[in-house]
């Protein structure tokens, strides 16, 4: 409940993706995400209100149990990666569901995105700075959370209103964030 079809297939495509390289003894696995996935992907986030976390898009990497997931091609555009693959004589694999106008991410790639790089050429590439600001903003709330927390909880965990009210404004709402991330993780 509350999760999309995409998200649903997004986490099952990653598990199986990790699956498959811990069977074949790998530790990497290369994802093939593009400059206008990730421009994409700060639109929809935006669209939904999200914050520095929604708008930082998808990370360049992370880990999951043992398997270290990379998009290596995050700053490539889509055409640049398809003309490598093809002077390669490698195949280009398109889901299906990337056409289907069900989904907001394909409805944003066939008729948003045409339209925004019309009036805005160098689209892409600013929203893929937004996500790395984005990404750089977020790294800093949590480093500040990581630092303001331990003087705002007691032994028990609970938070401590007195130490937690003296800090100014934005950081409470960021260590009251973490506080509750932690709590309902």
């Amino acid at each position: 409940q509350g999760d999309s079809v995409e998200a649903w297939a997004r986490r099952g495509r990653y598990e199986g993706l990790r699956q498959l390289a811990v069977a074949q003894g790998a530790s990497l696995v290369l994802l093939a995400q593009h400059a206008e996935d990730q421009a994409e992907t700060v639109l929809l986030q935006a669209l939904r209100g999200g914050g520095p976390a929604g708008l930082a898009a998808m990370p360049r990497e992370w880990s999951d149990q043992g398997v270290r997931f990379v998009r290596p091609w995050l700053d490539q555009r889509r055409a640049q990666l398809h003309a490598v693959a093809a002077h390669c004589g490698l195949p280009v694999v398109s889901d299906p569901s990337n056409a289907d106008a069900r989904f907001a991410r394909s409805r944003l790639r066939m008729s948003v995105m045409p339209a925004l790089e019309g009036a805005f050429p160098d689209a892409v590439r600013a929203l893929g700075q937004v996500a790395r600001q984005a990404a750089q903003a977020e790294g800093l709330a949590r480093e500040a959370a990581a630092s303001d927390l331990p003087g705002c909880v007691d032994a028990a965990g609970c938070l401590c209103h007195h130490a937690w009210s003296a800090l100014p404004p934005a950081r409470r709402r960021n260590v009251l964030r973490a506080w509750l991330q932690a709590r309902l993780s």
